[in-house]
Order: structure tokens, then C-alpha cells, then sequence
């Protein structure tokens, strides 16, 4: 008689995640986090990316709370929120990446593509740079995108 199932019960191993499975679910909880407590969200992948870079830039994991501190500075629920929905989807609050530099290239730059079909590739740490790039906000609901300084080669 042969029974089916005995080596998946005596084993128990738990299923690993990807680093790259870790980092989508991370970015999920940030966009639906940040629909619930903020009115845009238009910056909000290019803040995940940089937040997700400079963490593994800094000592090659994803630290959940720097992610959280990153993109919702001023808004305490929001963070804690945001740390308890990665929780329940089973993120640890760090998450160590092995093959760190080839995620810190992979995260070195944004893509942005716009409503009206432009794509541009932005590095992470000009996103916030106003002197470099600026999202507005027009009274009509519509994003403005201003390049600046930009010079010839």
C-alpha cells in the first residue's frame, strides 16, 4: 500500500519567496496604502523604487519600516498600516537580497510612461530633485511633467 502525501507532511518545508516576489507585494501595499490615505499616488512607484534601491544600496535587504518611513514621512497611520498588511501577506520586515547588485542596478532608474504615450527613464535619485524634474498638479486634475536644466550634449 503506498501513501500519498507522507513526505510533503514529514518535511514541512515552508515555501521561499523570490526576492522580485517580495518586492511586487511590497509595491502592491504601498500603491493601495497609499490610495486609501492620499489624494495622488503619482509618485508613489517612483518613492517605492528609490526607497527599495537606497535600502539595498545600504546593506543589501529591504527593510520594511525604511520603505514605510520613505514613502509616507508625514502620515504615522499610513506606515503602520502599510507594516501590518505586509505582515499578514507574509513580507518579513527585512528581506535579505542575496544578488544585491543586480537588483541595485535594476532599481538605479524609473521608468515613468504618461497618459499621452511619452516614456522617459528617470535615475531614482533625480525623482525628487526639483531642480532636475517636477510633477504639478493642474487645477484641472491633470499632471504636468517639467524637465529642467537640461543641457546639450
Amino acid at each position: 500500500m503506498v501513501r500519498t502525501g507522507v513526505c510533503a507532511n514529514i518535511l514541512k518545508i515552508p515555501a521561499v519567496k523570490k526576492v522580485s516576489e517580495e518586492i511586487k507585494i511590497i509595491e502592491k501595499t504601498v500603491q493601495e496604502t497609499t490610495k486609501k490615505y492620499t489624494e495622488t499616488d503619482v509618485l508613489t512607484a517612483p518613492e517605492t523604487r528609490k526607497a527599495v534601491h537606497d535600502s539595498i544600496k545600504k546593506d543589501e535587504t529591504i527593510d520594511s519600516n525604511y520603505v514605510a518611513e520613505a514613502v509616507f514621512p508625514d502620515n504615522p497611520v499610513a506606515k503602520e498600516e502599510f507594516k501590518a498588511t505586509l505582515k499578514e501577506r507574509g513580507v518579513a520586515e527585512t528581506v535579505p537580497v542575496p544578488n544585491a547588485p543586480i537588483f541595485e542596478k535594476k532599481y538605479q532608474k524609473q521608468k515613468i510612461k504618461l497618459g499621452n504615450g511619452i516614456e522617459m527613464t528617470v535615475p531614482v535619485e533625480l525623482l525628487k530633485n526639483k531642480d532636475v524634474i517636477e510633477f504639478r498638479t493642474n487645477p484641472d486634475g491633470t499632471m504636468s511633467v517639467i524637465v529642467k536644466n537640461v543641457e546639450r550634449d
